[in-house]
């Protein structure tokens, strides 16, 4: 019996967004743990492992172009990445925010490319 992967998930506030997420998710046998703020997410992240975060850039900041909620994400779980224990994945609607998470170094794609092909950008082992 194949192991249960698990997901962190922070998006915004929006249910449609929320149910896609779950959905796709769930095709790929991940339980997954919504959340709508960077605080939320970081407080989840202390208190259990997940197998894969997955953040949009904007969260808790719809319409941003800041990295510095995903950058403050994706440090704190540099060693586990390192260990290859943990994935971690920034979602961005426009390019100008994808090329600053590129910049910054941070593992980032296309919201539409995720959702049409998910399995692509999360490597299942």
């Amino acid at each position: 019996m194949p192991r249960t992967r698990t997901a962190l998930v922070g998006v915004r506030n929006d249910s449609n967004r929320r149910q896609i997420y779950d959905l796709l998710f769930k095709k790929l046998d991940y339980i997954t743990t919504t959340v709508s703020t960077q605080e939320k997410m970081l407080m989840l992240m202390n208190k259990r492992e997940y197998d894969l975060y997955l953040a949009e850039l904007d969260l808790g900041n719809p319409g941003s172009n800041d990295t510095a909620a995903a950058k403050n994400l994706y440090h704190s779980l540099e060693n586990r990445i390192k260990e290859n224990s943990a994935k971690f994945l920034c979602l961005c609607d426009n390019l100008t925010g994808l090329s600053k998470a590129y910049s910054d170094g941070i593992p980032a794609c296309k919201t539409s490319k995720f959702i049409s092909d998910p399995g692509k950008f999360i490597k299942i082992n």
